[in-house]
Parts: C-alpha cells; structure tokens; sequence
C-alpha cells in the first residue's frame, strides 16, 4: 500500500508538473514597429501575420506607434537607454539580445527554438507563465497561436484566462465558461504599417481586452463598439496616394533638374573665366 500510495503522489507531482513545464516552452519577444515606417511594411506582415500561425510556440508583445511622441515610442526610447541598442524600428527584443531592421530581424526565424525564452521587460525577465498581463506598460498588443490580445485598460481579467485563451484547442468553450463578461464586437483588422491583418471574429473581454481570433465562434451577444475611440485610429495612415506618389517623383525631378543647371552655370563660367 505505501509503494501504491507513493507511486500515486508521485504521478500527481508530475501531472501538476507538466503544464508549468510545457508552458515555460513559450518563446517571448516585445517587438516594436511604426505605422508608416516602409521597413516594417516588409517585417509586420510576415512577424505578425506568419509567425504566429507557423510557430506556436511563440509570443510576441507588440509596441506599435504612429509618431514618435506617443506612449508606445517613448516606451522603444526607455529600452533604448536600458540596453544600449539603437532606437529605431523594427526592433525584436528577447531575454538576452535583440534584433533591428533588415535582415537581421527575419534571420531570427532560423533560430528561434534556440533563444532565451524568457520575456525581457525593462526591470526584469519574466517567463510567459508568470508574466502580468495587465503590468505590460503602455499600450501592449499580444500575438500568439493566430490570435491576437489588444489591451484597452488595465483591469481584473486574469493573466491565467488570458493565457488560456490565446492557446486554448476549445477556445469557444472557454470563452462560454468563463465567469467574465464577454461580447461578440465587429472583427475590425489590426493596423499593420501600409497595410492590415484580418480576423474573422473579435470578443470584448469586459472592458479590459480585445480578443481577435479566426475561430468561428458564436452564441454571443453582439455589441457595437467603436474600437478606434480607445486604442487611437492607427490605421488611418495607409499606403502613398498616387498623388503623392507623382508630387514625390516631380519634387525628385526638378532638384535634378535644379543640380544640372547649377553644373552646367559652373562649367560656362570656368570657360569664360579661362
């Protein structure tokens, strides 16, 4: 009986063992990236767009701003200063280096099951399990499994709910068993530079988080909210006009032209002066 009731304690230390074990698994990077920035309108689609459907494993807190005043970028400056690295976008963060600009952000893919795990915030490192959803500063959004997290407000969902929700196989029971309010909203898509990524459905987590997912999930009441009112119309800034496009090349156009005036004025005044 006491080798039974050992073996028994000993089974239910590792079951309790393994979820923590597996979940300290998680690959953690903050990354940072501008609306408008025409490097990022290369990496934004393919870190935030590819990545997470491709590596499940991964989890990005992204930082993305408009202009160079807002939280977000202030945020980048702070990192900036901590860690002695340039403050410049697109930028990967992990536990102990980091990763900016072309093509040294898209080479991390390559060896991404070999990097520090752990999440490097400004005062600490922190694994996925044990990080505090709602003491991420500023305005953070969390990429992760094809779903992606937008906090609103700090508030009183769990970071435990919110992990689960991000890697739930039955996300819709977990959303139906839950103790919080949860609303179905319009699936509006998440501003990218030049562009956006889609989602199928969107679900406001009391008045904390958005979820965005592509899970076709339903039984919720439906509710208008007008997304942009709290997190900022990021998405208002989008790919060149065509008229900018030709006030652009004109500009470029006559300064030529401006340059070989002033040349040719040099060499006839050498010429006469010779």
């Amino acid at each position: 009986m006491r080798k039974i009731l050992s073996i028994v304690i000993a089974l239910i230390l590792l079951n309790l063992s393994l979820p923590r074990a597996f979940a300290q698994e998680r690959i953690c990077s903050i990354y940072f990236t501008k609306i408008g920035c025409p490097v990022c309108a290369k990496t934004d689609p393919v870190i935030l767009g590819e990545w997470p459907e491709k590596h499940k494993d991964l989890v990005l807190i992204e930082y993305v701003f408009k202009g160079w005043n807002d939280d977000n970028a202030i945020l980048l400056g702070e990192y900036a200063l901590k860690f002695g690295i340039s403050p410049a976008v697109p930028l990967l963060i992990f536990e102990k280096e980091h990763a900016l600009g072309l093509p040294s952000v898209f080479d991390v893919e390559n060896k991404l099951s070999s990097l520090d795990k752990k999440c490097r915030l400004l005062d600490k490192t922190v694994s996925f399990e044990e990080l505090d959803f709602n003491e991420l500063p500023v305005k953070p959004k969390i990429w992760a499994n094809g779903r992606l997290l937008v906090r609103l407000k700090r508030g009183n969902v769990s970071s435990e709910f919110l992990r689960e929700v991000l890697f739930a196989e039955n996300l819709e029971k977990v959303l139906k068993n839950s103790n919080y309010r949860i609303v179905e909203i319009p699936a509006k898509p998440a501003p990218i530079s030049y562009g956006q990524i889609e989602f199928k459905k969107a679900f406001k987590i009391e008045d904390s988080w958005i979820l965005k997912c592509n899970e076709n999930i339903t039984g919720f009441p439906l509710e208008e909210f007008n997304e942009e009112n709290i997190t900022g119309n990021l998405a208002s800034q989008t790919a060149p006009s065509n008229q900018n496009l030709i006030l652009y090349a004109s500009l470029g156009i006559g300064l030529v032209i401006i340059c070989l005036l002033l040349f040719a004025f040099k060499v006839k005044v050498r010429i006469k002066w010779s």
